[in-house]
Parts: structure tokens; C-alpha cells; sequence
């Protein structure tokens, strides 16, 4: 091979470093053609048997393969055109994967070059005769039998095979506890003719690994589904019904704001100072973009509201993001990802790891607020419809969610394209094709949870769900005060017990623990995380929050500082400690107990909320500090707006960037950080425009029907949209956007934006 680069003459260095046909020529030569001499010869050493399929060109040529005639013969052509150096066959080659640099370290997902092999025509004449598509195999080896894999120095009564190759790897990578009976799952990315199915494939690539196949010791296996394969499709996919649909949707909203934009410059502009023109004027500019985004804008807060719930809120929503976008990017392709088994040496990195917390905190959240304004109203008296109570609640919550399920069903799979498209966007589309009902039906948490359309909603279920059973500790608390805080604390009493007494009975962690074994992670998932009796502490302990702060309301209490400090103290240590606890169960050298593991598992949601309780309310009566200066930043007032949107749409960015990736990137804490940056950008963008034309909107026509219904109907806030503390005292109704009558234009007060909980959950 080195003989190439001294019949090359170069007149300057950087000839060199620029593309040259000769010197392109060079670097395939020797493998292209030692490959394809190597790819006709039978060998039973592991490293000529992996040399041959994954240095050389992949090619489905046997007849025992049963593939289509078509497939044999195209490929059989590709390896002919190959040999004569034709470009197209070269292109083919070149876009499929070689053997990489950092196999040992995680560089287990091979892409190839997509767009390389996808651009591939190899015409028969005038007539296309098949086109590049790539294929991705996934392959993993089965080891059996007892002994370690390796073979000793003096021990020569057997060939190495397979299975001493990946214990030495794994021995190399510094793994010495490996438990499982499979290898981690090797993707690798093949340029094949197009006419050759994915069984085509899946079958030559099986015959090519059976040499590797030893009896009792490790077994090869190949796995090519339909969403593994790409070919480029030049006439594009026709639209569905359901494409058109929310094309349709979205060309109304369109001019739905346009036009009312358009009247609120022009029409309303007239009235200035002059009494609203009734409820038609207000319904035009329900959409106006002009009065809604200067106020979904504003830094301004009113005096009745709790601004450090801003803060909260916004904290929260962050960390949230963060977390997904560790989770996204430790399960893409990445040269190191073997780093990922090693995340829970660091107790900073348990901030991630345990990061779930801060659904609690928005169950907290949404508890506090439905409290204390529930209380209120039924002090002034205020007659109480259980049905308007569900049904406002779900009409304010569910426009925009519908809107994102109907997006996920439609067009989000066809906003890009890559190797892992339909892995991410294309699986995405197809839950919320089939279980879209059960998302607005706000019972996803419960039927098809392994797939689950926007797999964060499962807390607006459990939220919704808790505010359904919300009345019948409300009112007992609101007519039998006593009778019912003996219910709230048996109730929260409860909470505890459950997730402790399902976690001991099940033998399940005491946390999922991400980067062990996945099979306890969804245990823990499916019967722990995402039920609605193993997530209720906080909820109801928000409930108790907002009971006391009604009864305190307007009234300054005296708290000696010692114990304000020891409050503060309190609270400090046990988020912390419930946090970085968490380490203890990661330990490998940890062995499990069910017993601690329950104690864990009942307790560590409830401490950690009470710890945030404690925030919320020294905040609220004055005992805040700096802490409450930083939580009330005016800046968090429009952002915190956004989080219920945001919450909504940032899985879209997430898996845009997951399903759109071309190559392996690198992990580590700055490039998540750096991507976690963007992400958040992109986030409050897209939040914007679902909030300004799906979520103010329908909430701001929402609330011209309460002024319409009579006084007793006016549904109470609950944890989502209508969180607020402020009166609207002119229907004994509080609500998220109060119509001003001081003016000919229904502003939508600032106030009303205040302390609107967005509880999304994780």
C-alpha cells in the first residue's frame, strides 16, 4: 500500500491533505480487493471470518441464501463493478461501515453514510436498474456454558473462538462483573442494491457469522426488520387523510390569528378607554397575537399572586430537560458509551440519575394551588358543579395536548430523515397512531404503557386522575374541617405505605437505576413510577400546603429565627439527602435488601417534597430570604408561562436530533450541556407558538364561557392552567384570563398568567 503514496507527486503538503482521486484509489485498493479475494474463501479464524464480512464488501451472492434473483444478480453486479473500480460501486462500498476505532469503549452503533448510499442509481441503460439503500443489522452474541471465556497461556487444545474475543473485550473495557448471557447489541450499517429485501440481508448476513457459531459456548444471531432499511424515494410519500387534516387544522388556526390580530390592531384600537363591545369583541381577539404575546411576555406580577411558584416552576421544567437530554444522548450512537455504565460514580451525576424528583415537585405544585383556592371559594359560599369542575379542567388542559398527538401521528415523521429516523420519530408516530385515545382519555398510564404515545404524559394522567378524586378530599375539608384533615393525613399516610408495601412484595429497586439492568427498571416503571396510587404523596401534601395557607391567609405569623433556620436546615438536608441517597442502591457492591429498598421507595418522594413544601411556604409568608428573591426573578414570569407547552413539545427536539444523527458522536458532560442548550432554545420556541395558538387561545374562549354560565357554575382551578390565587370578584370565579373592563379591549390581565402551575411531569 505504500507504494501508492511514493508514485505520488505532490508539489505543496496541503495537496495531500485535500481530496485526490489517486490517493482516494489507494486507501480503498487494498481493502476492496483483499477483502473481495478474502470474501470468496473459507476460513474458521474469528479474525479472518470478521475481517471478511465487516472489511470487506457485503454482498448477498450465494444461491443457498434463497434471496430474489434480482437481489443475487444486482449484487453480484456490485461486486463485478467494484473490481473495475466503477464509482458507483465504490460509493457503495465507501457508504458502508468498516471496522471502527473504539469498539471496546462503546462505539457499537455504525451508521455508515446515509445520504452516500441513498444517492446511489445504477442505471441498465435508459432504465434505473436499482437504487442504494442502506441496511442496518443489529447483531449480538449469545454466550452460554459456565467458564470465564478465557483461555490460558498454556491451554492449546482449542482455537480461540468468539466468545474469548468478547471477554477479552470486555476485559480490555475494564468490565470484570459482566452477568448477562448477550452481548450489548452491535449495529452496522450495509450499502446493498435496493432490490434486496430485509430476509435477503438478514439471511447472508446470518450464513456469513455462522462460522462463529461454537456449540455450547456462543451463538451469533442477526436481526433486519423493515424499519432498519432506507431507499430514496425521488417522487416523495403521498399524504394520508390524517397529513392533509392537520394541515387543514393549522391553515385555519392560521387564519384564525391573522384575523384576529388583524381586528385587534385595527378594530379594537377604536375603543380605547371605552367599555368592552361584549362577549363577541371578545371572542374575536382570543387569537390575537398582539394582546397575547405582550402578555405572555410581560415580567409584570400583581400582589396577589405567589411568585416564587415562578421559579419553581421554571427550575423545574429545566432540570426536566436536562435529564431527557442525558437519557437521549446516552442511548444514541456514541463512540464512549461505555462511559455510561459508569454515571453512578459520581454523586453530582445522581442529580440526573435521580433527577424524577421534580415531577413530585409539580405534583406539589398542583396540589397547593387547587387547595387554596377550592377553600376560598367555598368560604365565600360559592355553590359548588361537579361536572363543570371536570369539564373546564379538561378543556382548558387538552387543546394544545391534542394538537401535539396529532402532530406525533402525522408530521413529525416526515420533518427529516437518517439511519435512526424511524427508530425515533418514525416508532413515535406509529403508539400515537394506535393509542392516541387513550392519551386524551387521560388513562395512558394504565393500557398499552409499553406504548405509549409521548411517553412524559403519563403524568397528565396521573395529574388529571388525582384531580378526579381531588373533591372528595376537598370538600370533607371545606365542610368537616376536622373529619376532613383526619382524612388528608390517613390519605397521606397511605401514600407511603403503598409504593413501600408493591416495592417489598414485588422485590423491586428502591429507584429505577438506569444504567443496570433494564428489566428492574420497568418493573419499577410499570407498577411504581407511573401509577396513580404509588404518586399521590405530593399531591396530597401540596393539598395540606394549600388547606394551611387559606387558613393563614392575610395574616402574619411570628416564627422565631431559630426555627426559620432549623426549617431551612431541615429542608436542605433532606432534598440533598434524598437525592444523593439514591448512590447507595447504584453501588455495585451493594446487595440488595427488599426491606431497605421499600423504606426508600415509600419515603423518598414524600421527604423530598416536604423539603420543597418547606420553600414554598417560608417564601409565601415572608421567610424567604434570598432564596425568595432568586425564585420571585421577574425574568421567570414569562418562562414559566411556557412550561406546559414546553413540557408538551420538548421530546419533538429531542427526537428530531436522535432520529437525525449520521454519525457517532461523543459523550461527556459538555457535550450534553452544549446540546442541552440548544435543546432549551428550540424548546421555549416551539412553546411559544403552541401557547400562542393553541393554548392561551382556547383557554382565553374558555373563560368567556364561564362569564356566560351562571355564578354557581364557575369551575375552581386545579394543578394545570388555572392555578391562580387572585379573585375575579365580579362572577366569584377565579381563573386563568380575566377579561378587563377597564378598557373598550378585554386585556388579558398580567396577573392572570401568574402562578398558572404547569405540573408536566417526566
Amino acid at each position: 500500500m505504500f507504494s501508492c503514496f511514493f508514485k505520488m507527486k505532490f508539489k505543496r503538503f496541503s495537496e495531500i491533505l485535500l481530496p485526490n482521486p489517486f490517493l482516494i484509489l489507494c486507501l480503498l485498493y487494498n481493502p476492496v480487493f483483499g477483502s473481495a479475494t478474502r470474501y470468496q474463501k473459507n476460513s474458521s479464524n474469528v479474525g479472518d471470518i470478521l475481517l471478511n464480512i465487516f472489511g470487506g464488501p457485503f454482498a448477498v451472492v450465494s444461491s443457498q441464501d434463497e434471496a430474489s434473483s434480482a437481489c443475487q444478480e444486482h449484487s453480484k453486479l456490485y461486486l463485478q463493478a467494484l473490481a473495475n473500480m466503477t464509482p458507483w460501486a465504490i460509493n457503495m462500498y465507501d457508504a458502508s461501515t468498516k471496522i471502527p476505532s473504539g469498539l471496546v469503549t462503546g462505539n457499537v452503533q455504525q451508521l455508515g453514510n446515509y445520504d452516500q448510499c441513498l444517492r446511489i442509481e445504477v442505471q441498465n441503460g435508459d432504465v434505473l436498474a436499482f437504487r442504494g439503500q442502506q441496511c442496518r443489522a443489529t447483531i449480538h452474541f449469545e454466550v452460554t456454558g459456565e467458564d470465564s471465556g478465557n483461555r490460558t497461556r498454556t491451554d492449546t487444545r482449542r482455537s480461540l473462538d468468539m466468545k474469548d474475543l468478547f471477554y477479552a473485550a470486555l476485559e480490555a473495557a475494564g468490565v470484570y462483573d459482566w452477568k448477562d448471557t448477550k452481548s450489548a447489541p452491535y449495529v452496522w450499517a450495509f450499502c446493498v442494491p435496493s432490490s434486496c429485501s430485509t430476509t435477503d440481508v438478514q439471511r447472508a448476513l446470518q450464513k456469513s457469522l455462522s462460522p462463529l457459531t461454537v456449540p455450547g459456548r456462543v451463538e451469533a444471531m442477526v436481526s433486519v426488520t423493515s424499519s432498519d432499511c432506507h431507499v430514496a424515494d425521488p417522487t416523495g410519500t403521498q399524504l394520508s387523510a390524517a397529513d392533509l387534516g392537520i394541515l387543514v387544522l393549522l391553515a385555519v388556526v392560521l387564519v384564525f390569528l391573522i384575523a384576529s390580530t388583524s381586528y385587534d390592531l385595527i378594530v379594537s384600537r377604536k375603543y380605547a378607554g371605552k367599555k368592552s363591545k361584549g362577549v363577541a369583541h371578545s371572542v374575536l381577539v382570543s387569537f390575537s397575537l398582539t394582546t397575547n404575546g405582550r402578555n405572555l411576555l410581560s415580567c409584570s406580577t400583581s400582589s396577589d399572586t405567589m411568585p416564587s411558584l415562578n421559579g419553581l416552576r421554571f427550575i423545574s421544567i429545566f432540570w426536566i430537560l436536562l435529564g431527557h437530554t442525558y437519557y437521549m444522548k446516552s442511548v444514541s450512537s456514541n463512540i464512549n458509551n461505555i462511559v455510561v455504565k459508569h454515571f453512578d460514580q459520581s454523586l453530582s451525576m445522581m442529580l440526573i440519575m435521580n433527577g424524577t424528583l421534580t415531577t413530585d415537585t409539580f405534583f406539589l405544585l398542583s396540589g397547593i394551588l387547587l387547595a387554596y383556592v377550592f377553600m376560598r371559594d367555598r368560604q365565600k359560599k360559592q355553590p359548588f358543579n361537579l361536572a363543570t369542575f371536570y369539564i373546564h379542567r379538561y378543556l382548558r388542559l387538552t387543546p394544545p395536548y391534542a394538537f401535539v398527538i396529532f402532530f406525533y401521528a402525522t408530521l413529525l415523521s416526515r420533518l427529516g430523515s437518517g439511519p435512526l429516523w424511524d427508530t425515533w420519530a418514525g416508532a413515535n408516530r406509529d403508539y400515537c397512531v394506535a393509542n392516541w385515545w387513550t392519551n386524551l382519555l387521560y388513562i395512558n398510564n394504565y393500557i398499552n404503557l409499553d406504548q405509549m404515545c409521548l411517553n412524559q404524559t403519563w403524568y397528565l394522567a396521573v395529574d388529571m386522575q388525582l384531580f378526579w378524586l381531588s373533591p372528595l378530599l376537598l370538600y370533607p375539608l371545606a365542610r368537616w374541617p376536622r373529619f376532613g384533615k383526619g382524612l388528608l393525613a390517613f390519605v397521606i399516610f397511605l401514600s407511603i405505605i403503598i409504593p413501600f408495601a408493591i416495592t417489598f412484595a414485588e422485590r423491586l429497586t428502591a429507584v429505577m437505576l438506569y444504567n443496570k439492568d433494564l428489566l428492574p427498571v420497568a418493573a419499577v416503571y410499570s407498577f411504581i413510577y407511573t401509577k396513580t396510587y404509588a404518586r399521590a404523596g405530593p399531591y396530597l401534601i401540596g393539598i395540606a400546603l394549600g388547606y394551611l395557607l387559606h387558613v393563614l391567609r392575610n395574616k402574619h405569623i411570628s416564627i422565631p429565627m431559630v426555627w426559620v433556620a432549623l426549617g431551612w436546615l431541615v429542608s436542605l438536608c433532606s432534598c440533598t439527602a434524598v437525592v444523593l441517597s439514591a448512590a447507595v442502591f447504584y453501588d455495585d457492591n451493594h446487595k440488595y435488601n427488599a426491606f431497605e429498598s421499600s423504606i426508600y421507595a415509600g419515603l423518598h418522594r414524600s421527604a423530598w417534597t416536604l423539603g420543597v413544601a418547606w420553600i414554598a411556604f417560608a417564601c409565601t409568608k415572608g421567610y424567604g430570604g434570598p432564596v425568595n428573591a432568586f425564585l420571585s426573578w421577574r425574568l421567570f414570569v414569562p418562562l414559566s408561562r411556557l412550561t406546559y407547552s414546553a413540557y408538551l413539545c420538548h421530546y419533538v427536539v429531542l427526537l428530531y436530533n436522535a432520529g437525525s444523527i449520521r454519525a457517532p458522536g461523543y459523550l461527556s458532560e459538555y457535550t450534553v450541556v452544549h446540546e442541552f442548550a440548544g435543546n432549551l432554545m428550540f424548546t421555549l420556541v416551539l412553546a411559544a407558538v403552541i401557547s400562542l395558538a393553541f393554548e392561551v387561545p382556547f383557554m382565553n374562549l374558555d373563560r368567556i364561557v364561564i362569564k356566560r354560565q351562571p355564578r354557581g357554575n364557575a369551575v375552581q382551578p386545579s394543578g394545570f392552567h388555572s392555578n391562580t390565587i387572585h379573585q375575579d370578584n365580579r362572577e366569584g370565579a377565579p381563573s386563568v384570563y380575566v377579561i378587563s373592563e377597564k378598557t373598550s379591549l378585554p386585556v388579558v390581565q398580567l396577573k392572570s398568567y401568574e402562578n398558572k402551575a404547569f405540573d408536566g411531569g417526566r
